[in-house]
């Protein structure tokens, strides 16, 4: 669906211009970013105008409007913060890894907590300058709430074992005060 919407949106109307105007460097990285089967955004010039993302990208702009054209800071402006640094970086020609991002984004409607492991690439033009900038990532959202909640039940069982054990000590204890024999006792395990 989005390289249908890529090549039906009206470049005219950015810098860019017309796409059969395009240098074969950004109409190449724009074609293997729509193939991509990771979520993956193209960003070009000087205002990083998204020239492109795929299918697998969309979901993650939630209701957000049409990113095409637009500045991709402008897209992420409540991400901007920690944003930029990383996008400026990748401009100068570094490649950038993020692993465990959260971020707060509007998204859906109101804020929502949000993890991600992501890259940004420089792509370069056709004469070997860096124009643009390649994010692909994954959102780990789902996994990271699974593993709170994992570790949240674990601190939840131990809790529940230390105050089961304790409640056995004082039962022993009150048993051995309160009794002039000896007394043996063994686990589950028939250890003394």
């Amino acid at each position: 669906k989005m390289a249908g919407r890529v090549c039906t949106f009206d470049w005219s109307t950015t810098f860019l211009g017309p796409m059969q105007a395009w240098p074969l460097a950004l109409r190449t990285t724009a074609s293997l970013v729509l193939a991509h089967p990771l979520p993956s955004i193209l960003l070009w010039g000087p205002a990083l105008t998204v020239v492109a993302y795929n299918d697998a990208h969309r979901p993650l702009l939630g209701n957000k409007p049409e990113a095409l054209g637009q500045s991709y800071f402008d897209v992420w402006s409540e991400a901007g913060e920690v944003l930029v640094p990383q996008v400026e970086r990748a401009m100068a020609g570094e490649t950038v890894a993020i692993e465990g991002a959260c971020f707060t984004l509007l998204r859906n409607g109101a804020p929502e907590e949000a993890w991600f492991d992501y890259g940004y690439s420089p792509v370069f033009d056709d004469k070997g300058r860096v124009a643009g900038v390649l994010n692909t990532g994954v959102e780990t959202t789902k996994r990271v709430r699974a593993q709170h909640a994992l570790q949240e039940q674990s601190k939840r069982d131990l809790r529940r074992s230390d105050t089961e054990r304790e409640r056995q000590r004082r039962l022993y204890e009150a048993i051995l005060t309160n009794t002039p024999d000896l007394a043996y006792v063994f686990d589950r395990d028939h250890r003394f």
